[in-house]
């Protein structure tokens, strides 16, 4: 499973702010105000990446792009990094278990880039060493300005960051935490993921110097713009996914093989983790209660639709389904980013015939359906994973997007008839 990439959009907002070294208690005194919209009309951003690390010769082109168009360019690098508490003015006030970790998406952003891009006080925090944490990464960590995020860095220390800010997430891009490149490299962490292209000249010598310099249509690479209509395929950010069904520690076996919390097991994945059958089309699985009736309701409408042959049953309910605990098959093991399967939100069937990375073989109605019932499909993912439906929460399915495969059918909105005096 590949989940696709949000174009970061941010500018200069009030942001809470501790200062530099300061001891006092500080809480946030200002919530960063959404600036999406703003940020649109003033500053275009597109972002450049590649399916797993970021390839060298696809960030040489994106950055020949940039200067053909009159554009700033910078290499990008984020991920997934082990968090194992939150403390306050020398307080432990969250601490996972001894040996489990808590997973926090990071971006790591030179503060150079930061400052024309979200703001000088954003830029001025990671300047110094500190960090800068969203709205929703501190909510799931109750954390305050002023507090110390401890983290595991790549030889196992444990790094204590302060967090000198925390700003909406429109400005951090949907990351949990935005720290600096030097910060990055003294926890072990280096690896490109993407290249931030903003202020071109227009946006149409941008896609012309795009086109030139061969991207456009490049194998497993993709372009994200911030003009660009919503995507129905689009999936949650990390943050995003934990806020709406809850966040778990884990820990990795000596084995490599990821283990998360027994208990959370219990309380938010459906029969426990053990499989149970939906009616109306036979799939047997193990899904978060939050996303069950949702799916339910996909597969009932499917049933109704008369397209319930079009499952592979043996094969979905064998090797298919939601729960699994796992790293991203892309890259996972090594960046600590987790699949979306171990939250139980994802769906795979017909796993053979639609096998990652070849082209989807699924009645488009199907997609449509489900998309309709609020889940992305893997199908139009960097790399397809037509086997791959993920919950996202809202519905998807009258959103006009040029899809590679299965582009939504717009239904005309109803209108009413006057009745004549």
């Amino acid at each position: 499973m590949v989940v696709a990439v949000v174009v970061a959009l941010a500018a200069s907002a009030p942001v809470a702010t501790a200062a530099h070294g300061s001891t006092a208690p500080a809480v946030p005194t200002e919530q960063a105000v959404r600036m999406a919209a703003r940020v649109r009309t003033e500053v275009d951003v597109v972002r450049v990446f590649d399916i797993g690390d970021l390839d060298s010769s696809t960030e040489d082109l994106a950055h020949r792009a940039a200067y053909l168009a009159g554009a700033a360019s910078a290499t990008g690098r984020s991920g997934t990094f082990s968090v194992t508490g939150l403390r306050r003015r020398g307080r432990t006030v969250q601490a996972a278990p001894p040996g489990w970790v808590y997973p926090v998406s990071y971006s790591m952003v030179n503060p150079d880039v930061a400052t024309p891009l979200m703001g000088g006080r954003v830029g001025g925090i990671l300047g110094w060493g500190g960090i800068v944490m969203s709205t929703t990464g501190a909510q799931l960590r109750q954390a305050q300005v002023g507090d110390s995020l401890t983290v595991v860095a790549t030889d196992g220390r444990s790094v204590d960051l302060l967090i000198a800010a925390i700003v909406d997430d429109a400005v951090t891009g949907g990351s949990e935490v935005l720290i600096s490149p030097s910060t990055g490299l003294s926890l072990g962490r280096s690896r490109a993921s993407h290249v931030v292209i903003w202020n071109p000249r227009s946006r149409s010598a941008l896609d012309t110097a795009l086109r030139s310099v061969g991207l456009e249509g490049r194998h497993e690479t993709r372009i994200r713009r911030s003009w660009d209509p919503p995507d129905p395929d689009l999936t949650l950010g990390l943050g995003a996914t934990k806020l709406a069904l809850g966040e778990f520690a884990y820990q990795v076996t000596p084995e490599g093989d990821v283990v998360i919390d027994p208990a959370w097991v219990a309380s938010n994945i459906s029969g426990g983790g053990a499989r149970t059958e939906f009616q109306a089309i036979g799939v047997v699985a193990a899904c978060h209660v939050t996303i069950r009736a949702a799916l339910q309701s996909a597969l009932r409408e499917i049933a109704e639709a008369g397209l319930a042959g079009a499952f592979d049953l043996g094969n979905t309910n064998q090797y298919g389904g939601c729960f699994v605990q796992r790293f991203n098959r892309i890259g996972g093991a090594v960046g600590g980013s987790l699949s979306r399967h171990t939250w139980g939100m994802a769906f795979d069937m017909n796993t053979t015939t639609n096998a990652q990375g070849t082209v989807p073989q699924l009645d488009c109605r199907i997609v449509r359906i489900f998309r309709r019932h609020g889940f992305a499909w893997g199908g139009n993912f960097t790399r397809p994973d037509g086997m791959h439906f993920e919950w996202v929460g809202e519905r998807r399915d009258q959103l006009a997007y040029p899809s590679r495969y299965c582009p939504n059918v717009i239904e005309p909105e109803p209108t009413e008839s006057v009745p004549r005096g």
